[in-house]
């Protein structure tokens, strides 16, 4: 099966290796919050950030909370946790695909109920299937995304998983081209939700940009900017101010920033670091407070930050080699960023304290153990989930923060 959906940990050591092109350029954001704006060029803003990071060489930051790992079942042979959404200490879900004993990949729900975390039973789509991202609306209303295989191989549909209080079932929605599939997902209310991926025609056509939109009655597709980049995660404030981040790899890697302002979804433009850089996930505090991470050319940690009037670059440890691929924001002096593993095998998970970022160490199992996403619904609930390895077998894994 070949996968097109965002690989999770799989991006952290791919961006690392990768030759990166920048590109910026585009109309204002709209939706209330002033326009973004330049001021000097990527060579000045990769210069200035070098210099400052200089000044935060700490690696352990000091959150009001510490990691411990939470036990998950983790059904045979291999399970890896992509996704996570927590909407207080007693509610949790985390999505993602388990293999079985005959080797059929199936998607993976599981949900934490205060207690412990246990396995939801979902619908077995296509030949094989995996969810990426989940999102909370309440206790009785919750969305899944990722893709199936329901045809030759190689050819993903976008899928889409409702919960309804007592059981998940699939939802219809479009999926454009002949390959299609959905990275993440952002609820505002039990009518208004986005989902975010990318389509392509399986002839070798580029990935593009797909965006659906949860209306309350049906999921329906969303015009954009032409952006030959698949999208990666979404952000949702308000029904008119929603954010989303992408990449893709190749002769010319590249990411975007686009912006939806009750409208239309918009480019926004931002200065890249020197060589480019990849983003992989976008979170929100408030309109003025919204953070993108990823990893540059130079395979470092990326955090960009929004500030109500354009995005700027922030610095994060020089000692922290590695990509980011999740972020969640508590509030504007507590943020949570993670990629995969150090080069100890632990979590990499780093912390915005309102001034830097700072490493927040973290607990591991078996040889190596990789976290792809990370949920916080307070200073004393963050979760991140992901795999780790005992040399034969993955299996998943999750960390809380309280």
């Amino acid at each position: 099966m070949r996968s097109r959906s965002l690989p999770g940990v799989a991006v952290a050591a791919c961006a690392v290796a990768a030759l990166i092109a920048g590109a910026s350029g585009g109309p204002d954001p709209g939706g209330g919050a002033p326009g973004a704006s330049r001021a000097g060029g990527p060579a000045t803003g990769i210069a200035t950030a070098r210099l400052v990071s200089h000044s935060y060489p700490g690696r352990a930051s000091a959150p009001a909370c510490s990691w411990a790992v939470v036990p998950t079942p983790s059904p045979p042979a291999n399970s890896f946790l992509r996704g996570v959404a927590t909407r207080s200490p007693a509610d949790a879900w985390a999505v993602g695909s388990s293999t079985s004993a005959a080797g059929d990949i199936s998607g993976l729900i599981e949900r934490w109920n205060g207690t412990a975390w246990g396995v939801t039973s979902s619908p077995h789509v296509g030949q094989t299937s995996k969810l990426n991202a989940v999102a909370i609306v309440s206790a009785r209303n919750a969305w899944a995304v990722g893709s199936y295989q329901g045809g030759p191989p190689g050819e993903d549909t976008a899928l889409i998983e409702h919960w309804t209080g007592t059981a998940w079932k699939r939802a219809p929605s479009p999926h454009p081209g002949a390959i299609s599939w959905l990275n993440a997902v952002a609820a505002i209310s039990w009518r208004n939700a986005w989902a975010v991926g990318g389509y392509a025609d399986p002839a070798g056509g580029h990935d593009q940009a797909f965006i659906e939109h949860w209306n309350g009655r049906e999921w329906k597709r969303a015009l954009t900017p032409t952006v030959m980049i698949p999208l990666s995660a979404v952000a949702a404030i308000s029904w008119r101010n929603i954010w989303a981040v992408g990449f893709v790899r190749g002769a010319q890697p590249r990411d975007v920033i686009l912006h939806w302002n009750g409208r239309g979804w918009k480019w926004v433009p931002y200065s890249h670091p020197a060589g480019g850089s990849l983003l992989a996930g976008v979170a929100a505090a408030s309109w003025r407070d919204v953070w993108a991470v990823g990893s540059t050319s130079a395979g470092q940690a990326l955090a960009e930050h929004w500030n109500g009037r354009n995005w700027k670059r922030v610095p994060t440890p020089d000692a922290d080699p590695g990509a980011l691929v999740s972020v969640d924001a508590v509030s504007s002096r507590n943020a949570w960023a993670v990629g995969g593993s150090d080069t100890q095998g632990l979590p990499f998970i780093e912390h915005w304290n309102g001034t830097n970022w700072r490493r927040s160490p973290s607990p591991g199992l078996g040889g190596t153990s990789q976290v792809s996403s990370v949920a916080a619904s307070s200073a004393s609930n963050v979760w991140a989930v992901g795999s780790y390895d005992n040399a034969t077998n993955d299996f998943t894994f999750a960390v809380h923060c309280g």
